[in-house]
């Protein structure tokens, strides 16, 4: 709809687990919500990328795409694409470790 178009800054949690070939992710929402991804992960040089499957507790579910993912011992961010039932996203994220 397009009362949810836009540009959406939030407040949010990330808990990442990440391997050579794997990759999960939580996501705690403002609201509460934790959606849950999981997927593939590749890495060329220092920049990083998943491609997986996330699902939400509101029934929410579809596929991502995550791009030009960069870690270091500040925190992380990358590049990102998702489709699901609801809506499709492309965007940018960036957390800070705690």
């Amino acid at each position: 709809p397009p009362a949810v178009n836009g540009d959406v800054n939030n407040n949010t949690d990330f808990s990442v687990t990440q391997t050579p070939s794997s990759f999960s992710m939580t996501v705690r929402q403002p609201d509460g919500t934790v959606c849950s991804y999981f997927g593939s992960y590749t890495q060329t040089g220092r920049l990083g990328r998943s491609q997986g499957n996330f699902n939400c507790p509101s029934g929410e579910q579809g596929t991502y795409d995550a791009v030009e993912i960069e870690a270091n011992i500040q925190g992380f961010l990358g590049r990102y694409t998702a489709t699901s039932n609801y809506c499709d996203n492309t965007g940018r994220f960036a957390a800070m470790r705690k």
